[in-house]
C-alpha cells in the first residue's frame, strides 16, 4: 500500500488560495458533459471555478450552479478558431488548473492554434475526451505534450488512447499507459475496469476492486472535473500535482460509486464523491491520507 498526502488548504485560506479552475466543456451536441464536469469540480472542494460553455447551456446551468462564474462563449464545436480565440482573451495566469475537453466536440479548429496559446500556461493542464481527440487529428499528435510547458494530466478511455497513441495499441493497458507517459512526459490516467495511472518516471498505479457503476455514461466527465479540481488544490496547498495525487483522486471517484446510497447515476455519485472528499480532507479522518495500490 502507498500512502498519499491529500491536499487540505489551511483554515485561513481564501477562496483563491483553495485552487482556481477554468473548465472548458460541453457543446450543443453534448450538453450534459459540461454539467457533469462542473459537478465533479464542485465535489473537489476547490475554492474558485470559472466555466466556459456554449451560451445555450450556460443559460440553463447558471441557476443550478450559482457558485460558478460562467464566462461568455458561443460554441467551441461549431466555429473555427473559437477555442483559440477564447483562450487568447483570457489571463491564464489567474488559474491553477485548466480543464479542456469533456463534450466540446471535434469542431473544425486545428489543434496547432490552441496548442500555441497553451504554451504560455504554467498551471496544471487537464485534457480529456475531445481535447485529446482534437490533438489526435493533427500530424504532431501526442508529441505536442512533449513541448508543453505545463504539468499535464490526460484522462483517455481506451478508444481515445488508441487514437492518440496508435503505436501502442497492441500493449496491455498497464504497459501502454506506462510507455505513453514515458514518451510524452505527461501523467496518464487510462480509464477502464482497472484504471491505470502512470508518469514519466515509470511509476505506475492500478485501481482494483472498483465498482462496475463507474462504467456508466457521464462518470468520465465527472472524473475529469474532479481531478482538475483536486489538481488545482494540490498546486495551491503543496505546489505539486504528481501521479500520486491523480491516482488518489481516481480512487476516491471509484469509492464514491461504491458508497453512493442515492443511486448509480453520475449525478448521484457526485453527491457521494463530495461527502467522501470532505471526510478525506478533514483532520478527523486518517490525518488526511488515502490509500491505493502501487504496482
Amino acid at each position: 500500500l502507498e500512502m498519499f498526502s491529500w491536499p487540505a488548504p489551511p483554515s485561513e485560506a481564501t477562496k483563491y488560495q483553495r485552487g482556481r479552475l477554468l473548465v472548458i466543456a460541453g457543446s450543443i451536441e453534448y450538453p450534459g458533459a459540461g454539467a457533469l464536469a462542473l459537478k465533479g469540480a464542485l465535489a473537489s472542494g476547490i475554492g474558485s471555478i470559472k466555466a466556459a460553455l456554449p451560451l445555450e447551456i450556460k443559460n440553463n446551468l447558471w441557476p443550478l450552479y450559482p457558485e460558478i462564474v460562467f464566462l461568455d462563449q458561443p460554441s467551441f464545436s461549431q466555429e473555427v478558431d473559437s477555442l483559440a480565440s477564447f483562450l487568447a482573451g483570457q489571463d491564464l495566469s489567474r488559474f491553477d488548473a485548466l480543464l479542456i475537453g469533456p463534450g466540446i466536440g471535434l469542431g473544425n479548429e486545428p489543434w496547432e492554434k490552441v496548442g500555441e496559446i497553451l504554451m504560455s500556461f504554467k498551471g496544471l493542464l487537464v485534457l480529456d475526451a475531445d481535447g485529446l481527440n482534437r490533438m489526435a487529428q493533427v500530424e504532431e499528435g501526442w508529441k505536442w505534450l512533449k513541448r508543453s510547458c505545463s504539468p499535464t494530466w490526460i484522462t483517455p478511455h481506451i478508444h481515445e488512447f488508441s487514437r492518440l497513441f496508435p503505436e501502442l495499441h497492441d500493449l496491455c493497458p498497464l504497459e501502454a499507459a506506462k510507455e505513453a507517459a514515458r514518451i510524452s512526459g505527461s501523467v496518464i490516467l487510462l480509464k477502464g475496469a482497472h484504471s491505470v495511472i502512470s508518469d514519466s518516471s515509470g511509476r505506475v498505479f492500478q485501481l482494483t476492486n472498483t465498482s462496475p457503476y463507474v462504467a456508466r455514461a457521464g462518470l468520465g466527465d465527472l472524473l475529469a472535473g474532479y481531478v482538475a479540481g483536486i489538481g488545482a488544490l494540490g498546486i495551491e496547498a503543496k505546489r505539486e500535482c504528481n501521479s500520486e495525487l491523480l491516482a488518489g483522486a481516481a480512487l476516491l471517484h471509484s469509492e464514491a460509486a461504491k458508497f453512493s446510497d442515492k443511486g448509480t447515476t453520475a449525478s448521484s455519485i457526485a453527491k457521494a464523491l463530495s461527502i467522501l472528499t470532505i471526510r478525506t480532507q478533514s483532520k478527523e479522518c486518517g490525518d488526511n491520507h488515502i490509500f491505493s495500490k502501487q504496482m
